[in-house]
């Protein structure tokens, strides 16, 4: 009987001085120079005490789990300026949502969001007919493309074949972060969305009077019984390219490449038309959006089309949730994942996501790395770990099981790096939709409570919520701060 795989997850928090966030260190440290001013200076000795108290305060005082100083950016966002709540999410500026607007049939669809600015997706015949190439903000960045992908049916594998697929996603994120030199960011969405059973209705119908009757009256009777709660999964893949973005021929030699690998590693990619990329766009925030699902992605119907691709008309963002026509969305990012040795399926319930949640986006970003640059990260990560290790001892700190994970972690990673795995940072984002204010609060709650199931800390992005809700469109736009070095 062979041993079932496990997998392990480093700490993850923020670099910083002796276990402590940048912004604990900045906090704590304007308070002591204030302190200096106000002795030195001054000659207030209470004061300087105060301002010490008072950097303490802010780098150290729990809210809701997180330091003080931590709130001041999505506080700033919120009350000030949304452009300039930045990390950790995309690194762009926020504006109001337009519509959709058509230049023509076969024109490129023109798009406007908070987050994005413009999106152009335009069409680029391929091999696989017209694909959909969304550029942001006019072709200024990077462009990206999606693909629609079924794979291996992980849930009812056992775990060796569940272990077997991940080996193969790893393996494909190793040859793409060797070969492709145009290859910026990868993005992973997949999508909760009810289900009407339309596809087995017309089944059922197509059978007329070939089946046995009875089997077709059960067939039936668990049809209506799944009536409203019947729910489907849906995953795309999105790919950043860099310049060559703007050279139809690279994008099409690009779109058959990633086919390829994609088809190696056992997955079905099928790239998306504009229409489709655009339907999919609008289905995310607009979830009573009928029109778009009747509408075939490479087929669009006159005069249908150009009405069914409008934005959505209102665009409210409260400080913990934000409002489209027919949606209510929050949004949360993975602060924790599991500390503990998992097995394949450690993700199954966030994943599965059963009742009340019917509609949830999950977007997983990764970033890959050069193999040269990733061993030199890792190397010096090594070398901070053992620097703040030896600071402690130095000034007497203790040194925790936090700290030793962290270590390990580092160590663990050079290791693999050099025997010829990938490094790719990423971010982990779930946003829950729903048709009412109420009915978002229990979707929330729940989803909460799933990912507690699967070991995994989601913190609601307060303040941010703009930015998290375009970030999970499968577009592509969460940029990495500071990139590979």
């Amino acid at each position: 009987m062979t041993e079932t795989p496990t997998y392990h997850f480093a700490p993850r928090h923020e670099n910083g001085v002796l276990g402590l966030a940048r912004s604990q260190v900045v906090a704590g440290s304007v308070g002591v120079v204030f302190a200096l001013v106000a002795v030195l200076g001054a000659r207030q000795p209470l004061a300087g005490f105060g301002c010490i108290g008072l950097g303490a305060l802010v780098a150290f005082t729990p809210i809701s789990g997180r330091p003080l100083v931590t709130w001041f950016a999505p506080l700033s966002a919120q009350l000030i300026g949304r452009s300039r709540a930045r990390a950790p999410l995309a690194r762009n500026r926020l504006r109001s949502g337009r519509g959709i607007e058509m230049e023509h049939q076969s024109g490129p669809i023109r798009w406007h969001l908070p987050g994005v600015g413009r999106c152009v997706i335009r069409r680029v015949p391929t091999d696989f007919g017209e694909v959909g190439v969304a550029d942001v903000s006019g072709g200024n960045r990077a462009a990206s493309l999606t693909f629609s992908l079924s794979g291996p049916r992980f849930g009812l594998t056992d775990p060796d074949e569940q272990a077997r697929a991940l080996g193969s996603w790893g393996q494909l994120l190793g040859a793409l972060a060797r070969e492709s030199n145009e290859l910026k960011r990868l993005q992973l969405t997949e999508r909760l969305v009810p289900d009407d059973l339309g596809g087995q209705w017309r089944f059922l119908a197509s059978l007329g009077s070939v089946a046995d009757p009875n089997a077709q009256r059960i067939y039936r009777s668990q049809l209506e019984s799944l009536a409203g709660q019947a729910v489907r999964h849906e995953v795309l893949l999105t790919v950043t390219l860099g310049r060559s973005s703007r050279n139809e021929q690279a994008i099409a030699t690009e779109c058959a490449r990633l086919a390829d690998l994609l088809d190696a590693a056992g997955f079905v990619a099928h790239p998306l038309s504009a229409i489709a990329l655009a339907r999919s766009l609008r289905s995310i925030l607009d979830p009573e959006s009928t029109i778009l699902d009747e509408l075939d992605g490479n087929d669009p119907l006159d005069g249908e089309l150009e009405a069914g691709l409008h934005a959505p008309g209102s665009w409210q963002t409260a400080w913990a949730s934000v409002r489209t026509d027919s949606g209510w969305h929050a949004s949360f990012e993975a602060s924790g994942l599991p500390r503990l040795p998992v097995g394949p399926e450690w993700a199954w319930p966030l994943v599965l996501a059963e009742q009340p949640l019917d509609r949830r986006t999950l977007a997983l970003h990764l970033e890959l790395a050069r193999p040269d640059l990733a061993i030199k990260r890792a190397e010096r990560a090594v070398m901070s770990e053992e620097s703040d290790e030896a600071m402690r001892a130095r000034w007497g700190f203790r040194s925790g099981a936090r700290h030793e994970q962290s270590h390990d972690a580092a160590l663990n990673r050079e290791v693999e790096l050099a025997t010829g795995f990938a490094d790719a940072r990423f971010s982990l984002l779930v946003t829950v939709s729903a048709t009412s204010e109420e009915e978002l609060s229990t979707c929330a709650r729940a989803l909460v409570s799933q990912g507690a199931q699967s070991h995994v800390e989601l913190r609601r992005l307060y303040g941010r919520q703009a930015e998290a809700l375009v970030a999970t469109l499968p577009l592509g736009i969460v940029r990495f701060a500071g990139g590979w070095r």
